[in-house]
């Protein structure tokens, strides 16, 4: 017999009843609530299986449910079909209705002048790039033939500002709901397309200052979008009327304390939270993470987690915690309570796990284990109750892709376009590996019982023929 705590957790619902106190000792209203649970979670699958909508899928958490991807790759049969991507870019590819949409820059590389005049006196020179101009796409392709649908121009950028050479001009992943797509590149401009047509419904620009590039990605909460606007000068939340693109709000971080401001910025997504008392916006950021309410951008709590800064992955939530790391120069994996108010600093951390750190790919949660890997390649289980480390196994490569969870296996993908499937439990069990020698940035996508993989060229679907 399946626990049926097992589902509530699984569909983010025991803490939320608990708390409401309607589990009593009374029989009935438990099998009540873990009815409800149950039926939350079902609810869930069906709609991982229909849509992909956002980074890191219907949750935002890389879980793909119960989705019956193969772990063989070796028969040609498994590749559905394999797809060129014009230009370049890191975004992950997002689907609705028959339709996988991704984001792209076709760059012309900039002149030897140039690419010296961009980059004078800049003290990370040696790690950025120069283009002569980008061109931003957003690109449509048929889920089931793999053709492309649509290849909307979206901005032609002039000389634009030098990235990280680990970066791209289109690395935020867009969002999709239905009949629209929402892309963001940071200062480069926000974008809402129509999916029928490819027409472009309103543009918007807002004020970043980028250091190595674009990162955040929006995401949808009611009528608005939210963009993440951390950059050197400024570092913002903001919301926008989805219909018009309009500012609705603008909220500002936390002080920030340094007078180096490239320790000033971040790139992480923000993660919509159910709690007892309503919906969160939960975002990390410099030094600091907060909470905000998404109707009116009012900040909830905030917590302090040092000096931490460029944070990437996207955090994850469980059972009314949540759980993130803390960038660069910080202290790992933080684990804090989401029931807090103003500044819970010294009053909801649970734990703070320093030797487990990430600074690009996100993580997944199941049963109240986190499982991580580091961009060098070193996978961690982590008991999420207490920080404590279970296992840990050092895969081939670098890693910048996060970690997609179907069932009991995991899903995690090289630079180098190796492919590791493991399973999760007490140890570490390796079920399969796969190299698809092309190399491997942006985050997987699930729909079905397929898997999506974006190459640094092409788009893959791999399923079960």
């Amino acid at each position: 017999m399946v626990d049926p705590v097992w589902f509530c957790r699984r569909a983010n619902m025991l803490s939320i009843v608990t708390r409401a106190g309607k589990i009593r000792s009374d029989g009935s209203v438990w099998v009540i609530a873990c009815f409800v649970c149950l039926c939350s979670w079902v609810v869930g699958i069906c709609r991982a299986a229909d849509s992909w909508p956002q980074f890191r899928g219907p949750s935002g958490q890389g879980d793909a449910g119960a989705a019956n991807l193969p772990d063989d790759w070796t028969h040609s049969d498994y590749l559905l079909w394999k797809t060129k991507v014009p230009g370049r870019g890191w975004s992950s590819p997002v689907v609705m209705d028959g339709q996988v949409w991704l984001t792209t820059g076709i760059e012309m590389e900039a002149s030897t002048e140039l690419r010296a005049q961009q980059l004078e006196g800049d003290r990370f020179a040696g790690s950025k790039e120069v283009s002569q101009s980008v061109m931003l796409h957003a690109v449509g392709i048929d889920l089931h033939s793999g053709t492309q649908l649509y290849n909307v121009h979206l901005v032609e950028l002039g000389e634009p500002v030098p990235i990280h050479s680990l970066n791209s001009y289109a690395s935020p992943t867009p969002v999709l709901e239905a009949g629209r797509l929402y892309c963001h590149f940071g200062r480069f401009g926000v974008f809402c397309v129509e999916m029928a047509s490819g027409r472009i419904v309103w543009r918007n620009q807002l004020k970043e200052t980028h250091s190595v590039g674009p990162g955040s990605s929006p995401i949808l909460a009611g009528p608005l979008l939210i963009l993440t606007c951390d950059g050197l000068e400024e570092q913002y939340m903001v919301g926008l009327d989805k219909a018009t693109g309009e500012i609705v709000w603008r909220t500002n971080r936390p002080p920030l304390e340094g007078d180096d401001t490239e320790t000033l910025k971040s790139f992480t997504t923000p993660l919509l939270i159910e709690t007892a008392n309503g919906q969160q916006l939960f975002s990390p950021g410099a030094q600091w993470v907060a909470a905000y309410d998404p109707p009116s951008g009012k900040e909830l709590w905030r917590m302090r987690h040092g000096k931490g800064f460029s944070l990437v992955p996207r955090p994850v939530e469980d059972d009314g915690v949540v759980y993130f790391y803390s960038g660069f120069s910080g202290q790992g994996l933080f684990a804090i309570r989401t029931d807090g108010h103003d500044d819970v600093t010294d009053s909801h951390v649970v734990w703070n796990q320093p030797d487990v750190a990430s600074t690009r790919p996100s993580a997944v949660i199941v049963d109240a284990r986190i499982y991580t890997v580091t961009e060098r390649g070193m996978v961690s289980c982590v008991q999420a109750v207490n920080g404590e480390v279970v296992w840990r196994k050092r895969l081939r490569g670098n890693f910048s892709a996060s970690l997609v969870v179907s069932g009991d296996r995991i899903h995690a993908f090289s630079e180098d376009g190796v492919v590791t499937i493991f399973r999760t439990g007490d140890e570490y069990e390796k079920i399969a590996e796969h190299d698809l020698a092309e190399r491997i940035m942006a985050s997987p996508a699930v729909i079905g019982d397929s898997i999506l993989v974006r190459t640094e060229s092409h788009l893959l679907k791999i399923g079960s023929p």
